[in-house]
């Protein structure tokens, strides 16, 4: 599987599921606010998929910068680590 993808899966699934339980919501009602399927939701924390464009849009208009900034940092540090053959 593509290194890229699998860092996507791990970073976005811990990061939708910390989100939704700050903000004290279901996974239904998460994936309400983002205009998914439950299923789908579900499928992002459990690292099966990776999250469109629109629906990390939908999930960074929910976060502030501070929150945001860790998991685009974890994907830099990443992406590094994978183009430098450490991954």
């Amino acid at each position: 599987m593509d290194p890229y993808i699998v860092l996507a899966k791990e970073i976005q699934g811990g990061t939708f599921s910390a989100l939704r339980r700050q903000n004290a919501l279901t996974q239904e009602e998460m994936a309400e606010r983002l205009h998914i399927s439950c299923r789908a939701y579900s499928d992002l924390e459990r690292r099966k998929s990776c999250a469109s464009g629109v629906t990390v849009l939908f999930a960074a208009s929910m976060m502030g910068l501070k929150e945001l900034h860790a998991p685009v940092r974890r994907f830099i540090e990443g992406v590094r680590a994978i183009e430098q053959g450490e991954r």
